[in-house]
């Protein structure tokens, strides 16, 4: 929780601005915009990508509060443990809809919509 693995592996928040992993996409983007990554660091696969690289971009500051809070709400309303697995799919017409970004709950015997749209 809270990217408590990562901390544990001494990567912090800001682990892209570090010269272990420079240059990268957010090195030296436009003032104002924060870096946007996935996997997400608050996740155990931040921490091992097994072979994977992380991807990168800078994007507005004002995506990232909106995309922390989707994030925190589904931990929180869907009682994700640490151990539990799930998937990120974007679904255009789901994200221009402006629903959560985390909005379904994928299991072994298909998926639901966990998350509703918020009402305009």
């Amino acid at each position: 929780m809270n990217g408590q693995a990562a901390r544990t592996a001494d990567y912090s928040r800001r682990w892209f601005e570090t010269a272990k992993f420079r240059p990268n996409a957010c090195v030296g983007r436009p003032r104002g915009d924060v870096c946007d990554e996935f996997p997400f660091w608050s996740t155990n696969q931040a921490v091992d990508l097994t072979g994977m690289v992380a991807s990168l971009k800078p994007v507005p500051a004002a995506e990232a509060v909106p995309q922390r809070d989707d994030i925190n709400q589904f931990y929180r309303e869907r009682k994700v443990k640490d151990t539990d697995r799930f998937i990120v799919l974007p679904v255009k017409p789901w994200v221009e809809a402006n629903a959560p970004s985390f909005g379904f709950r994928v299991t072994p015997t298909g998926a639901s919509v966990c998350m509703a749209p918020a009402k305009p």
